[in-house]
């Protein structure tokens, strides 16, 4: 990730890594949309597989 006084905020680091869900908005119409699709594809694999190890592994999450 580098260093990461380059992000002004948590927002924009959020939205970096994918943890800020995407919104679609036209008009008075909004819908949330889930993760980022514009985010770096390798750290949204590493939560996506994180999340798939957590629920194999504790039985709280599965």
């Amino acid at each position: 990730m580098g260093d990461l006084r380059r992000f002004s905020s948590l927002k924009h680091l959020a939205g970096y890594v994918g943890l800020a869900p995407s919104i679609y908005q036209s008009g008075v119409n909004s819908k949330s949309m889930g993760m980022n699709p514009r985010c770096h594809r390798l750290i949204r694999s590493y939560f996506v597989e994180a999340a798939w190890q957590a629920i194999r592994t504790d039985p709280i999450w599965h």
